[in-house]
């Protein structure tokens, strides 16, 4: 049995970015794609209810393959409520 990663504690209102820190709540998102700098703010998503274990990697954010998980962006969560 693998070990269960930490929930985030943030994600970005635009892109739905996840993040771990809790000093990125309320502040601007700081991801970049190319020439487009996202317009959106972390909230916070602290609240256990806010997530469950990622199906599909059973919460250990490594995909069936092998590779890292894209559904729950690496984290082994995925976010349940809306933004």
């Amino acid at each position: 049995m693998s070990k269960q990663l930490a929930k985030p504690v943030a994600v970005c209102s635009d892109c739905i970015t996840y993040s771990f820190d809790v000093n990125d709540i309320d502040k601007p998102c700081v991801v970049k794609r190319g020439d487009y700098q996202c317009q959106g703010t972390y909230v916070d998503v602290t609240d256990p209810i806010n997530w469950k274990e990622c199906t599909a990697c059973s919460g250990t954010a490594v995909a069936f393959d092998g590779a890292s998980c894209l559904a729950c962006q690496e984290s082994g969560w995925l976010l349940t409520r809306r933004r």
